[in-house]
């Protein structure tokens, strides 16, 4: 008898669960079977908590059931409420080795870490006033919802996970950070976690490391690898699913190359930091509101200095860039 791979989307459940920040809520993905399974948690705060529990037993099963927790990347609103669960019960936990450290360290190791990024930031020319902002209320976010893991277990590139009728392969998508990752059934139904989403921007957040694997460079690399995958649907970490994954991710490409464009075109063979250069091509923008921009074209430079076309230098403190 040949076997037959059930496709895992009608299994799916989607929980979209509040955060206390401006972004879409998160979508958390629950699949009842053999080893009911959840895909991501939430922000760990007592909403998010009850409308988790109530979804879960509205389909007939209680947080006692749920024996794993998969996490597509180690931010606060994906797996939040994953130290709430596995304290109820014997769930494991399943993360990219490349994000242990983002749900096992100690919160003011985190903290640390941050505030040594928002160095970062001020080299590339913001100021100190706006970067102080985005980290200070991105740390008080850590601090107050933030509580590490007691244990978790290991997934990388190609492994399979059965869910009965079905497994999900893993896919290695860093960029949004280096630990990232998707899941994709037989049958070409992708979880993309935070790499692709619905009308949201993907690159990484403001406590982004130096990590190998964060970045623009590998999000545009990991984007072409699923398109590789050809997926017929995306479910999202964050906004509606995806139903012409092809022409999404095209699209985002496509977004990408021209900013790019605009970027090189832009340089010339004067030294320019990236705050400048932002303002250079989007002189609409200013302080606070052209940090992700700003953050976002440091990232196209550096793409540049990788392909040789431009090159850096430190100076005074700053990130310079000319085109070579």
């Amino acid at each position: 008898m040949v076997s037959i791979e059930i496709s895992i989307e009608k299994g799916v459940h989607t929980f979209t669960l509040p955060l206390l920040f401006p972004l879409n809520p998160v979508n958390v993905y629950f699949i009842p079977g053999e080893v009911p399974t959840l895909i991501d948690t939430g922000l760990d705060t007592e909403p998010a908590w009850e409308k988790l529990v109530s979804g879960i037993e509205r389909l007939g099963f209680s947080m006692a059931d749920v024996r794993r927790i998969i996490l597509t990347h180690g931010h606060i609103d994906h797996m939040g409420l994953c130290g709430k669960i596995i304290g109820h019960v014997d769930a494991e936990v399943l993360i990219h080795p490349a994000d242990e450290f983002r749900v096992t360290a100690g919160v003011e190791e985190l903290v640390k870490m941050m505030e040594k990024n928002a160095h970062r930031f001020v080299s590339m020319g913001l100021s100190e006033r706006d970067v102080d902002r985005i980290f200070r209320n991105y740390i008080k976010l850590m601090r107050r919802f933030y509580a590490p893991l007691s244990r978790c277990s290991f997934i990388e590139e190609g492994d399979e996970i059965d869910l009965g009728g079905f497994t999900l392969k893993v896919v290695g998508t860093p960029g949004h950070t280096g630990g990232s990752i998707s899941l994709i059934d037989g049958k070409g139904v992708l979880f993309s976690g935070d790499h692709v989403m619905n009308g949201v921007a993907t690159n990484p957040l403001p406590e982004m490391t130096a990590d190998a694997g964060v970045g623009l460079v590998p999000y545009i690399e990991s984007l072409k690898k699923v398109l590789g995958l050809e997926p017929r649907l995306i479910y999202p970490g964050h906004g509606d699913a995806i139903a012409d994954p092809r022409d999404h991710v095209e699209k985002t490409l496509a977004f990408h190359d021209d900013l790019f464009a605009r970027v090189e075109s832009n340089i010339d063979d004067g030294w320019i930091t990236p705050a400048d250069l932002t303002s250079r091509i989007f002189p609409e923008l200013a302080g606070i509101y052209a940090s992700h921009v700003v953050f976002e074209v440091n990232g196209y430079l550096e793409a540049l200095c990788v392909s040789g076309r431009a090159e850096s230098r430190e100076e005074g403190g700053l990130s310079r860039f000319r085109a070579v």
